[in-house]
């Protein structure tokens, strides 16, 4: 998957930035611009902190998204599926 500027730029705008690990509204834990994990694949757990520099690496890892992973570790719970009816 590879996301253009203008998708960078929205993630960027809709997540926010957050440096202490929270819980997203999908009841996830989640850090910096909407990471839900690390750059070493770690996932982001309670109490995590990060700097504005590794939220600055993480920023783009939103590419690396559950469905890139192995589909093994992907459950129903993490997948999103965005369907538009054409008439």
């Amino acid at each position: 998957m590879v996301l253009n500027a203008l998708g960078k730029k929205f993630i960027h705008n809709e997540e926010g930035l957050v440096l202490m690990a929270y819980l997203c509204p999908a009841n996830v834990w989640t850090i910096g611009f909407g990471n839900r994990y690390h750059l070493d694949d770690t996932p982001v757990t309670k109490g995590d902190k990060i700097t504005l520099a590794e939220a600055n690496n993480l920023k783009f890892q939103l590419q690396k998204i559950n469905l890139m992973r192995s589909p093994r570790s992907v459950t129903t719970s993490e997948l999103q599926v965005f369907l538009v009816q054409r008439c």
